[in-house]
């Protein structure tokens, strides 16, 4: 890996909405590369609470950072375009936020550098136990939960 890794920029939004979703699913995950929503998170559907308001998270992943406020209006579009939330649904709440600095962009390259650099360190320090993404061989958080979990058991 020549430099430092590429970064893609995280963006959280927020909404909350006076009427129902159009889905019962719990999160979607957006692979349509016109869209630049990410995964949708649909909060009542997994606490199955009824409210009078429906909230969600949307995240979006770039390549760049983009004018949040214009990126928020998109990101409601695309909500209603995907079939998620109705185009009667009157919005109630609205928060944009990009997550601090970035994440480095995953790759082959960039994997296999962490696992070099973890194996070189576990072969110079022993009594040090690495766990999550910069252990190498997982990025997906479900995965890392279940790892870091068989560790701990391994440990005690």
């Amino acid at each position: 890996l020549s430099g430092p890794p590429k970064k893609v920029f995280t963006s959280l939004h927020h909404f909350a909405f006076d009427k129902s979703f159009l889905t019962d699913v719990q999160y979607v995950a957006c692979h349509e590369p016109s869209l630049d929503s990410y995964r949708v998170t649909l909060y009542p559907n997994i606490q199955k609470i009824k409210n009078k308001f429906f909230h969600l998270t949307t995240e979006v992943i770039l390549p760049e950072s983009k004018d949040l406020l214009k990126l928020q209006k998109k990101i409601l579009s695309e909500l209603s375009f995907m079939g998620i939330v109705s185009k009667k649904a009157n919005l109630l709440y609205k928060h944009s936020e990009y997550l601090a600095a970035g994440y480095p962009l995953p790759t082959i390259e960039l994997n296999s550098k962490i696992e070099k650099n973890v194996k070189m360190a576990r072969e110079k320090i022993g009594n040090v136990v690495f766990i999550g993404r910069a252990s190498g061989g997982t990025f997906i958080t479900g995965s890392i939960l279940s790892n870091i979990y068989k560790t701990i058991k391994e440990i005690n």
